[in-house]
């Protein structure tokens, strides 16, 4: 068996739609599937020649298989991270093998890290990869025009990405495929190809033989590198251990498995393809020992429809206890392109929700942090605060309360601040608050721009007015639970 290398290079949004669950958005996968290159090679084949019994063997009966192309960087390829490679919820600079660490603080929440990844020995890089959103108005088919009121979501691959991968099969065959398309060729896949969407520059690389791995030492485990799907005796697709463990033919010791439905697309029908079960990339199996037939099924695959790409697995070890994470960005990135006004109104209507909410938590949270143990602090003085903040004039009228007022204000603390002081500087630190808001989430830092909010464009005095009246509401139901009556509503 030879390899070909494959790589996209994405010179435009590029959709590779999946199921979403909302009829109003469209999303994309976070990879090129082996069924979307082998469409283009099956397209391009039979653009000069007849569906003929070459072509019922390369596409049909699976003598090619086209892998699926993943996220590369500086022309390395990935892989998809292994689900047993985590991190402590709030600290991402910590990797480890969840299996083999036995550190683990048992209050600690451990979750996955980023999708695809580089591993070399101890070393791991994770190879973020970007998207993303696009609206527009759905068109009404009978008038080709755009129907007002219904926005469409789309989500789609960034252009200037470069995916890469292998179509694996016998030399001649290879040749064949290569000579279909010419190197560095535009091409279009995904979605709306005849609007916005899906032009992408196709690349090869060298036909090589393809190199059995070398021999394994125990632990063996097997990681998933694509979905993988596996029927039973009764022809359904499962995701259970015993049913992998009789197509391994060995014993699982453990596994961290995620599974998922498949619903593709047979694009030249124009119909669904019937969903399937499967495991998810990434999984990872422990064998108690070799599959008899490893470098085979490490070769061709396992389960079914292997050949676009389904069903891909590696033999490796994976014994390392902590990793070290190389410098390089771990979250994938979503981009967003608006291109209605409506939809930027809704978009700002949804952010500004957002920064609100986010102000009414930061005063629930200082209302709470306010030490009411010396009870200075009265119901009247905390609700004729609550008035002042509901006018025009709150840090005039605040400065003209009464000293014995002030005092209480001043000798109760929020946190070693007294809430006199608290109180005068509110507005500018809301200002802070925004811009931490603004810069810290980053999308709503690409958002903000484009449905054009920024600090100078948010009302400040209106934010503090709800910051106030959040904050004062909340002592005030603190001070008269305290003095035994009822919370107000």
């Amino acid at each position: 068996m030879h390899k070909l290398e494959i790589s996209i290079q994405t010179v435009s949004s590029v959709i590779i739609s999946r199921r979403s669950g909302d009829a109003t958005l469209t999303s994309t996968h976070d990879h090129i599937p082996g069924s979307t290159m082998m469409g283009v090679f099956a397209y391009n084949y039979l653009k000069s020649r007849i569906p003929d019994h070459e072509f019922l063997r390369l596409f049909v009966h699976g003598d090619i298989v086209f892998k699926n192309l993943l996220i590369s960087h500086h022309g390395k390829l990935t892989q998809p991270t292994p689900l047993i490679i985590k991190h402590p919820k709030n600290n991402n600079d910590v990797i480890i093998n969840e299996f083999k660490y036995n550190e683990k603080d048992s209050a600690t929440k451990y979750v996955s890290c980023s999708p695809y990844s580089i591993i070399s020995g101890n070393d791991i890089t994770f190879i973020p990869f970007r998207t993303e959103l696009a609206f527009h108005h759905e068109r009404n088919k009978k008038t080709c025009i755009s129907q007002q009121g219904v926005i469409l979501t789309y989500e789609a691959l960034s252009p200037g990405q470069i995916f890469k991968g292998y179509i694996t099969g016998k030399e001649n065959d290879l040749n064949l495929i290569k000579s279909l398309i010419s190197d560095s060729s535009e091409i279009s896949i995904g979605r709306s190809k005849t609007a916005q969407y899906g032009k992408a520059i196709l690349s090869y690389g060298d036909i090589t033989p393809e190199v059995n791995s070398e021999e394994l030492t125990p632990p063996y485990s097997m990681t998933l590198l694509s979905d993988t799907i596996i029927y039973n005796d009764n022809g359904f697709s499962v995701t259970s251990i015993e049913e992998m463990e009789k197509h391994l033919n060995t014993k699982i010791i453990h596994s961290m498995i995620q599974v998922k439905q498949i619903q593709g697309m047979l694009g030249v029908w124009k119909t669904s393809l019937p969903s399937e079960n499967a495991f998810s990339a990434g999984s990872v199996f422990y064998l108690n020992s070799l599959p008899p037939n490893w470098q085979q099924i490490e070769e061709s695959g396992i389960g079914e429809r292997r050949n676009v790409g389904f069903g891909m697995v590696s033999f490796q070890p994976l014994q390392i206890y902590e990793y070290n994470q190389q410098a390089l960005s771990n979250h994938p990135t979503t981009q967003i392109s608006i291109n209605s006004e409506l939809a930027k109104d809704i978009c700002r209507r949804i952010v500004e929700n957002y920064i609100l909410s986010e102000i009414h938590n930061n005063a629930l949270k200082d209302a709470t942090d306010t030490d009411l143990t010396d009870q200075s602090l009265s119901k009247s003085l905390v609700g004729r605060l609550e008035g002042f903040a509901l006018g025009n004039n709150f840090h005039i009228n605040l400065q003209h309360l009464r000293k014995d007022a002030k005092d209480k204000l001043s000798n109760t603390y929020i946190k070693n601040v007294g809430v006199m002081n608290h109180l005068e500087s509110t507005s500018e630190r809301l200002n802070d608050h925004l811009e931490s808001i603004l810069s810290r989430d980053t999308n709503i830092s690409s958002l903000a721009p484009i449905i054009g909010i920024s600090i100078t464009t948010l009302s400040v005095v209106q934010l503090e007015r709800e910051y106030l009246k959040v904050y004062f509401s909340v002592l005030r139901n603190r001070i008269k639970q305290a003095q035994g009556g009822k919370l107000c509503q």
